[in-house]
């Protein structure tokens, strides 16, 4: 929950006080912390500075890539964290890809071709209303905005916390 509350504050305090917040960054401290905001950025980097994907691609998911049980199993708090990789699905010319960045080598596996057969990466919001699917209406702009609204007020646990106090009595 502290990593979540710290994730949290972070993205809170990036919309409330500018980009200027974002250089302020939390380092991984365990084999199977996520990814942070900056090792997103930088497996997307890697990827479009080296030509495997273009400017233009849409990168749907950029996950950690669990480390080994070995390697979780004999780690200490305070050792230097060996190796940090992610897994990156993105889309580029209405094809879906896979790539395994190695961020702390900078280096990747070439992208792999996810087959039709396999099933096809969701669209975003953006690519649907491209294609002219959606339509821009106040409702619809509820529901696209309603995540922001969340982090704005807090995370659900923190509410949870709060009106637990609240109801038992306690300060």
């Amino acid at each position: 929950m502290k990593t979540m509350f710290r994730r949290a504050f972070r993205v809170f305090a990036t919309l409330a006080f500018g980009a200027g917040w974002a250089s302020v960054q939390a380092i991984p401290q365990h084999p199977m912390d996520p990814l942070e905001d900056f090792e997103i950025m930088t497996a997307a980097d890697i990827l479009q500075s080296a030509g495997a994907a273009l400017p233009t691609a849409i990168f749907q998911s950029i996950d950690l890539r669990e480390p080994g049980k070995d390697v979780v199993l004999n780690f200490h708090a305070g050792d230097p964290l060996t190796t940090r990789s992610a897994t990156v699905y993105f889309r580029q010319n209405k094809k879906s890809y896979r790539s395994i960045v190695n961020l702390t080598a900078g280096t990747f596996t070439p992208p792999v071709l996810i087959p039709a057969s396999d099933g096809q990466l969701g669209l975003t919001i953006a690519e649907v209303s491209t294609l002219g699917f959606a339509v821009e209406t106040p409702v619809n702009r509820f529901w696209r905005d309603a995540g922001l609204a969340t982090i704005g007020e807090g995370t659900s646990e923190i509410q949870r916390e709060v009106i637990a106090r609240r109801l038992l009595g306690e300060r």
